[in-house]
């Protein structure tokens, strides 16, 4: 059986639908079940998913307890969803990013005969991107960490240092990989 594959984006905006749905579904419900005002209707929904458990201006009927028990559950289910869907977001990007940088350091000490694109400013970038597009093996070494981040997003190689400093040149593009940016 294939698992469907949302995107963290997609996800959030299933976690928001939800959340709309169950508070326009308790809303409804207690307006036909119990015949409240929609804003009454609306707040007991609300005392009901947020778990308050303040009861509802109204004395609830047979019928609207039923349907409170069912929005209950339907609440708790979907508080326990969103609450496992950011937490596998901000995992995933979390080791993402962090085996991602690991596989980039090993990938950068395997280098030979490179080119080396000191920072990645206005011309760094345009060099970085001439470089990459004949397919020939680069690394850029900029100290500015917002730069930087430029070069992740377009997956190119990059140390943060400073290129001037000739251990950080000699030491992040000869030797194995180290974990820590060089200062």
């Amino acid at each position: 059986m294939k698992r469907l594959r949302f995107p963290s984006t997609n996800r959030a905006t299933i976690v928001f639908a939800l959340i709309a749905a169950l508070l326009a579904i308790g809303t409804v419900g207690f307006h036909l079940i119990e015949g409240w005002t929609w804003f009454d209707s609306f707040y007991g929904t609300l005392m009901t998913v947020s778990t308050i458990g303040a009861e509802p201006e109204n004395r609830l009927s047979i019928a609207g307890r039923a349907f409170n028990v069912v929005l209950i559950f339907l609440g708790v289910g979907v508080v326990a969803f969103a609450i496992g869907v950011f937490t596998r977001t901000v995992i995933e990007f979390e080791l993402g990013s962090f085996f991602g940088r690991r596989r980039m350091e090993k990938d950068i000490a395997r280098l030979k005969d490179h080119f080396i694109i000191c920072g990645a400013g206005r011309v760094g970038r345009r060099v970085a991107a001439e470089v990459s597009a004949r397919g020939l093996p680069f690394v850029v070494v900029e100290k500015d960490p917002v730069r930087a981040r430029w070069a992740q997003e377009h997956d190119f190689p990059v140390i943060v240092g400073d290129a001037s400093s000739e251990a950080v040149l000699r030491r992040r593009t000869s030797s194995a990989p180290r974990a820590s940016p060089a200062p």
